[in-house]
């Protein structure tokens, strides 16, 4: 088999099994790490090589095409290695894998990179993120969905509603942007990415949250739009008319105040229509 299979329990443990094959990720000319793009997620969508974005491919199917494994070898797999990862607090991320590179995130939004033959920590990297904002911000610390590799680059939210980018080789941060008010909530999804732009949201629609769908610039880490899902404050200006005649279907006193609508996770990326389809929350 030449491919790693990789699985999360409910505890801080990166476990790993499968018939590995090491001649897989041998290569003369070892190649950049992260090392992923919009034409190569399309070319591997159907050889499953690796596993370069979250659910596999853009449509996010979650399918590997690999046929290795199948109901007469099944019985052959063992564990290939372990890793125990630093926190008390379960996993819940997909790991990306790349070019033999597992990528993966823990609670507090600590980022691992890990061989992928041997289980052994290349870097790792810790956002230092503050769990004392507010009771919604120390909850979602605990959570992580993972992370997005891109063009060399990893990127990770954290729980104090931040979007992190570090450097694919070394695990470096190079910089770190605002994705909302920690004070009222975190971020725990996984980032996606559309058109080279850094997609994330946030939790919150259980604490009157206002939701929005958030794009940052992937190499500077600057805002390049927000898409609010509901209307906001009808005494300031609205961001779109579409907002605008959507806040003419609402009622009740202070109704705004009520929020709703986040992003917390389900986002796709189209790349034939060049579209973002993606869920909200109550």
């Amino acid at each position: 088999m030449n491919r790693v299979t990789t699985l999360l329990p409910l505890a801080a443990t990166l476990i790993v099994i499968g018939l590995l094959s090491p001649e897989r990720f041998s290569m003369a000319q070892p190649p950049e790490p992260g090392n992923v793009n919009e034409a190569r997620v399309l070319a591997d969508a159907n050889k499953g090589d690796d596993w370069l974005v979250n659910g596999h491919d853009f449509s996010e199917r979650h399918f590997s095409p690999l046929r290795q494994i199948s109901e007469n070898n099944v019985g052959k797999l063992g564990l290939a290695w372990s890793l125990d990862i630093d926190s008390a607090m379960g996993m819940a991320a997909e790991p990306i894998e790349v070019d033999g590179v597992i990528y993966v995130s823990a609670p507090r939004s600590l980022v691992y990179a890990v061989d992928a033959v041997s289980g052994k920590v290349l870097w790792k990297t810790d956002p230092n993120v503050k769990m004392d904002y507010s009771t919604q911000n120390s909850y979602a610390v605990r959570v992580s969905r993972g992370v997005a590799v891109w063009e060399g680059k990893v990127y990770v939210a954290t729980g104090d509603c931040r979007l992190v980018a570090m450097d694919a080789a070394s695990g470096r941060q190079l910089w770190s942007s605002q994705i909302c008010d920690p004070v009222q909530t975190g971020s725990t999804d996984a980032p996606r990415i559309a058109n080279g732009k850094v997609l994330i949201g946030y939790n919150g629609s259980d604490d009157m949250i206002r939701g929005s769908l958030v794009a940052f610039d992937g190499n500077t880490g600057r805002e390049v739009w927000r898409f609010w899902t509901v209307p906001g404050d009808p005494s300031k200006p609205f961001e779109t008319k579409a907002l605008e005649m959507a806040a003419k279907t609402w009622s009740g006193k202070e109704w705004w105040r009520f929020g709703g609508g986040d992003v917390w996770t389900a986002i796709d990326y189209d790349p034939q229509t060049n579209l973002v389809i993606f869920g909200t929350a109550g």
